[in-house]
């Protein structure tokens, strides 16, 4: 196990969302200017890389991201 209070400057964020068992996305927001988007939706996996420009980029990347998700995962349910 790593001690987070050496960490100085963090370097990236994730998020985990799961819907039900068989729905979920992650979510890896890096400082450098991307992002790592998974989902699991109807035992299809969906692998993103959406880049951006500064904080309303990231934010933008992380809603944008969830949102389409969610409606998938309405649509197939």
């Amino acid at each position: 196990m790593s001690d987070r209070a050496a960490v100085e400057v963090p370097e990236s964020i994730g998020i985990r969302l799961r819907r039900d068992p068989d729905d979920e996305i992650e979510v890896v927001v890096w400082t450098g200017g991307w992002a790592d988007v998974g989902y699991l939706l109807d035992g299809e996996v969906t692998d993103l890389c959406p880049e951006f420009q500064d904080v309303d980029g990231a934010y933008a990347a992380v809603v944008n991201n969830v949102e389409d998700f969610l409606a998938k995962a309405c649509v197939t349910s």
